[in-house]
């Protein structure tokens, strides 16, 4: 009410403080090429403490000017140094440094302590998680999405050499039997799941299948040689037995040392070393046990349907052949035959 008595608003009178506290800009000095900048202000004597602002002259729009004390009061109090903004909403960030923890286990803890008072948050505010954080969830979802596309591509490239749909699908069931071994060697270790980890898991999707293919493969090739269905599965599991385990073996091999001894850059390359030899390890013993019985599952299914399929083909063509002869006997009921002069015609 006193500012409007002298027909002042607040912002004027903020500017009349910050000009006398911080200065305003009233030219250039320029010498030699560089410009400073002349800033005009009080002096440091005249705005040490709270009775000097409370002097800091404040002019009015009839001409004369009045001391701050006249329209204001000072009062000691706690507020930001700097309003920060982001998509034009005021915020304040929390910094916060990690040491022998890693930043998935660390939120999760946050995001606990935090639920008591995100329950309570007025209208209009919210918390959010930003920093490694968010970049850790945005690399996830960018490489769920390599991995399903590493999926896609592993199965049409196998379905094109195959030419069926169904064996690639059988080879596949190698990728969640890899998924078992990951989880063993994550555990057993401490490693918790990271980019890294999941990148680990991506080479994984386009190794773990060579076993299958070898496996699937020389199965087809012995039943198109006239072998028994069972007895080409024994024989190829029993032929290629060697062959998987050596190729696993040297992938492995060549892994451990990388994901055992210390390095530079150990603490990276580690982490992926381990995932992808504890996923291929396992995979490999399950593949000779499991694949099989999945061949030989969808195998069963897959004659099953052809049968049903020809069964109702086969049905369709009787039916087919049966309605000329149901047409031609109809016929024969409604036609008596030729008659002489309505006499009977004895043989």
């Amino acid at each position: 009410n006193k500012a409007a008595s002298y027909g002042l608003s607040v912002v004027e009178i903020a500017q009349a403080v910050e000009s006398a506290t911080q200065g305003m800009v009233a030219g250039q000095y320029r010498v030699d090429g560089e410009e400073y900048l002349i800033r005009v202000r009080y002096d440091a004597a005249d705005r040490a403490n709270f009775d000097d602002l409370d002097r800091i002259s404040i002019p009015t729009r009839a001409g004369f000017a009045i001391p701050l004390r006249q329209v204001a009061e000072f009062e000691t109090g706690v507020g930001p140094v700097q309003i920060n903004r982001d998509n034009q909403s005021r915020q304040v960030t929390v910094y916060t440094g990690l040491e022998g923890r890693d930043i998935g286990s660390v939120f999760k803890d946050i995001d606990v302590a935090l639920a008591p008072i995100k329950a309570y948050l007025p209208m209009g505010y919210r918390i959010d998680y930003g920093g490694q954080y968010e970049d850790m969830v945005d690399a996830f979802i960018n490489l769920v999405g390599a991995l399903l596309l590493a999926i896609l591509l592993v199965y049409m490239v196998m379905a094109s050499q195959f030419e069926a749909f169904v064996h690639p699908l059988v080879i596949m069931v190698t990728l969640p039997l890899s998924v078992v071994g990951v989880a063993l060697t994550l555990i057993s270790t401490g490693t918790p799941i990271s980019v890294v980890t999941f990148v680990g898991i991506i080479m994984l999707a386009g190794i773990v299948v060579n076993n299958g293919i070898v496996l699937v493969d020389y199965i087809n090739h012995l039943r198109k040689e006239g072998m028994d269905r069972r007895e080409a599965i024994v024989q190829g599991g029993v032929t290629r037995l060697r062959a998987v385990m050596i190729t696993s073996g040297t992938t492995i091999s060549g892994l451990l040392p990388m994901a055992i001894f210390p390095g530079r850059g150990s603490e990276l390359t580690a982490d992926m070393a381990a995932t992808v030899a504890g996923g291929l390890a396992a995979a490999t013993v399950l593949t000779l046990v499991i694949v099989p019985v999945v061949y030989e599952l969808f195998d069963s299914i897959g004659v099953w349907g052809q049968k049903k399929i020809m069964g109702i083909v086969h049905k369709d063509e009787v039916q087919d052949e049966d309605e000329p002869m149901a047409d031609a006997a109809r016929r024969g009921d409604d036609d008596p035959g030729p008659a002489l002069g309505g006499q009977e015609v004895m043989a």
